[in-house]
């Protein structure tokens, strides 16, 4: 089997934010394994600006805690008001860059200046300095001359802080349907809702190489973040984006359950190494089906694996398929080009082979499965497609 030459993954974090045209570089504070979290709040209760800062990361980066954007920003805040530099120029970017859902430029003004400030010449100092002075180029006169005196007025604050009202932060909408609706069309098929260990949702997305920013925006991810879900954006070759944009757009019964790459949790992403075979199992099922399993690869190319010439691929009731091992003939081994390739299985009651070569261009191939999938109302059709990343060893 060919494989693809791998593509590095773009992942939007939520933590990076730019404004003014400047890209702010933001310093984490680092949670060492010597605070735990019960600690944290403790000292964050009490206070203690470092603890507040360390409590704000965990809320960023889902550290035993949901992801919760918001959270991070109160918090941060807390920090700032205690004249933490650190955190009031972290909370500058996160506003200035629109990912906190109550964004305000003045305020990320006035947080870059008293950062700017509280660290004078230290790298967070010259940073703030240069990102308040790009933001100030964009307010009115009123709104800066009011920034300026709330900045001139700051005091830090001392004392215990206040967390009530921090409760974990927003839940992950309930409704994986409300989250992917968010999402505008990328033209490379429908995005993953993953499920992380703490509860936290991951919208897993796709977008043809190259710019994807301009389909992604800010505002987007700020709405996601507002309900609790981070999104990760993965760049796919036209090819595999083309194709799994027909399979996302037939009119199929849905996705087909039963089907997993051996090895390959479900929650995670699918990667195979250099000389790994790809292993393919279709559990049983009540009612007989046929199957059908193409890889497209990156390169724009498109192996049929199964059935081979003149079998139908008919999978009896109760009986269960395991393909790729060499158990039963069948050893499909990756390798070189490396890169992102697409595995796409088949569930039909019908037979769904389509009199096809071994292998042909996927452009050839995604004109002929556009037209197998609008012919199949006759029938049950389930699709089952999962991005795979071939790595060298």
């Amino acid at each position: 089997m060919t494989a693809s030459a791998i593509r590095p993954r773009r992942s939007w974090g939520l933590a990076a934010a730019a404004a003014a045209g400047l890209v702010g570089i933001i310093l984490r504070a680092g949670i060492g394994a010597e605070y735990s979290l019960d600690a944290d709040r403790a000292e964050a209760a009490a206070g203690d600006p470092e603890a507040l800062l360390r409590l704000a990361e965990r809320y960023e980066t889902a550290d035993g805690v949901p992801f919760d954007l918001r959270a991070t920003s109160a918090i941060l805040e807390l920090a700032a008001e205690r004249g933490h530099a650190e955190a009031q120029y972290r909370l500058g970017l996160l506003q200035a860059g629109g990912l906190d859902p109550e964004a305000d430029p003045a305020e990320a003004y006035g947080w870059l200046q008293l950062a700017a400030q509280s660290a004078q010449d230290a790298p967070i100092g010259l940073l703030a300095r240069a990102m308040s002075e790009a933001l100030a180029d964009q307010l009115d006169k009123d709104a800066l001359e009011r920034a300026d005196q709330q900045v001139a007025a700051f005091r830090p604050a001392t004392g215990p802080a206040d967390l009530s009202t921090i409760q974990g932060g927003p839940r992950p909408d309930d409704d994986p349907a409300a989250l992917l609706a968010l999402l505008p069309r990328t033209g490379c098929g429908s995005p993953e809702v993953q499920r992380r260990e703490d509860g936290g949702v991951v919208l897993m997305a796709y977008a043809p190489a190259g710019p994807t920013a301009t389909a992604i925006t800010p505002g987007v991810r700020a709405d996601l973040a507002g309900r609790g879900a981070a999104l990760d954006v993965a760049e796919l070759s036209p090819a595999i984006c083309a194709i799994r944009d027909v399979a996302a757009t037939s009119e199929i019964e849905g996705p087909a359950s039963g089907v997993s790459l051996a090895g390959i949790p479900d929650d995670g992403p699918a990667m195979l190494r250099d000389g790994d075979k790809l292993v393919i199992d279709v559990a049983a099922a009540s009612e007989p089906r046929y199957v059908t399993i193409d890889y497209v690869v990156h390169t724009g190319e498109v192996w049929h694996l199964y059935p081979n010439a003149g079998d139908d691929g008919y999978l009896p009731a109760g009986q269960s398929l395991r393909l790729g091992d060499g158990a039963d003939g069948f050893a499909w081994e990756v390798g070189a080009p490396f890169g992102e390739d697409l595995v796409l299985v088949t569930l039909s009651s019908l037979p769904f082979g389509m009199d096809q070569p071994g292998a042909e261009p996927a452009d050839a191939f995604r004109a002929r499965l556009s037209q197998r999938l609008q012919g199949a109302s006759g029938g049950s059709l389930r699709l089952f497609a999962q991005v795979v990343a071939i790595e060298a060893r």
